[in-house]
Order: C-alpha cells, then structure tokens, then sequence
C-alpha cells in the first residue's frame, strides 16, 4: 500500500481487509473515504440466497434464503434509480439519490443489522457477507450507504 500513502479522497475497492488502515480517522493523512461496490454486494447476497445454485438444481432445488432475496430485491430497486440517473450532473445526482435513495439504503442497513443480529450466528458466513456488504460492523461502517 506504499503507493497510497500520501493519497487523500474517495478509494473505490472492494472489502479488501488489507485497506483498512487507509480508512482510520486518526491516519497522518487525512483518511480515505471508501466508495465500495453495490455490485459485489448484491452477487454476495445472491450467492447467499442460493439463487444461481437452485437454477442449475432444477427440479431438485433447495429453499431459497428469503432473508438474502429480499436483500438483492432491495439493491436491484437502488440499480433501477442509478439506471434512470445515469449521466445526470453531479448536482442533480446528488439531489435525486438524496430524495429516491436514502431512504432505501437507511431500510436496507436496518434490514442488514437485523439480519446479522437476529438470523446469523457471530461466526456464520451469511453474517460476514451482510456486514462486509452494508458497512455493518465493519471499519468502513455505512460506507454503502455513503453514496447518497
């Protein structure tokens, strides 16, 4: 990470553990604000749900993880909005994901605490996908919600 150092501002990465130093407040450098990836966060819940495994099942598919579709349905509906404003100047961007989005993303972040604390156990890997992917307990708490 010596090429980072010096660098202040926005780093879009994924959850890799290896920045996570890059984003201590009390970084020499002003710290850096992570801009994660809702892609990688929606194909974590959709792995979690089981979706792509119960296709190739066929007839012989297991239950589908509700708690995980319904956290994929959530993103896919954040998808749409940042479909319909692609392109949009920077202000106005602002201003639309500040009226259409975060409202869904302060659901979908309490939907994630309820899911890591009331559904998965400490160590599950469902719970280590639902924090990595909303901020939740991670050094980078609410990082995906940041956006808005």
């Amino acid at each position: 990470m010596q090429h980072l150092k010096a660098f202040s501002g926005i780093l879009q990465a994924d959850a890799y553990n290896g920045y996570n130093e890059l984003y201590d407040l009390s970084r020499a450098e002003r710290p850096i604000t992570s801009a994660l990836c809702w892609a990688r966060a929606r194909r974590q819940f959709f792995e979690l749900a089981g979706i792509a495994a119960n296709a190739r099942r066929g007839k012989n598919a297991g239950a589908i993880s509700p708690i995980a579709l319904e956290a994929v349905g959530r993103i896919d509906v954040l998808f749409e909005i940042e479909r319909g404003i692609n392109g949009v100047a920077a202000a106005e961007l602002t201003r639309i994901r500040k009226e259409q989005s975060a409202t869904l993303l302060e659901a979908l972040e309490a939907c994630a605490s309820s899911m890591a604390a009331y559904r998965a156990r400490p160590r599950s890997p469902s719970r280590s996908t639902i924090c990595s992917s909303v901020g939740t307990g991670s050094p980078a708490s609410s990082t995906m919600a940041g956006f808005a």
